[in-house]
């Protein structure tokens, strides 16, 4: 981002502003392809004007990213295990691992995702399916985020900030 467009504080925060933008349309695609277009416009329109993600689009911080990437993790895990859409099962995968390396609370949509599929799985008719894709998607999530791990550790072990301790 900065060899294409520089270092200025200008040009670092215009990648928070792409991201928050991009928050609009996969709000959009989020809400109409999980229910309908109507849906989906109201969630768009959310987006829009979401006071957290309009502050985060002016600061150079991946907060705007995590928005987007939660947004994407949230709509097809929902295509993915309750709408049995297994298109959806690999960028499952893929936007969770993403989320955890945007930042560690993606490790808590993770678990948090995990518990409900859990859910699903014990009232679901084709449990032995479900959870094959349930392995697949959280299985490549963790494969992906496996060489993140010496350095989540490493932040655990030494926050860096004054006011955290170790969990």
């Amino acid at each position: 981002w900065m060899r294409a467009f520089g270092n200025s504080e200008t040009a670092l925060h215009g990648l928070s502003l792409v991201f928050a933008l991009a928050c609009v349309p996969a709000a959009l695609w989020a809400g109409a392809a999980l229910f309908d277009r109507r849906v989906g416009l109201a969630a768009a329109t959310l987006a829009a004007v979401n006071p957290y993600l309009n502050g985060y689009a002016q600061e150079a911080r991946m907060y705007t990213l995590l928005s987007l990437l939660g947004f994407v993790a949230a709509a097809t895990f929902v295509k993915a295990f309750v709408h049995r859409d297994r298109r959806a099962v690999p960028a499952f995968g893929v936007a969770l691992a993403l989320l955890a390396y945007t930042h560690n609370w993606g490790l808590f949509f993770g678990a948090a995702a995990a518990i409900v599929l859990a859910i699903i799985a014990r009232r679901a008719p084709d449990r032995r399916a479900l959870v094959r894709d349930g392995l697949l998607a959280f299985g490549g999530a963790a494969l992906l985020y496996m060489p993140w791990l010496p350095t989540l550790v490493g932040q655990a072990l030494d926050t860096g900030a004054p006011w955290a301790s170790r969990p």
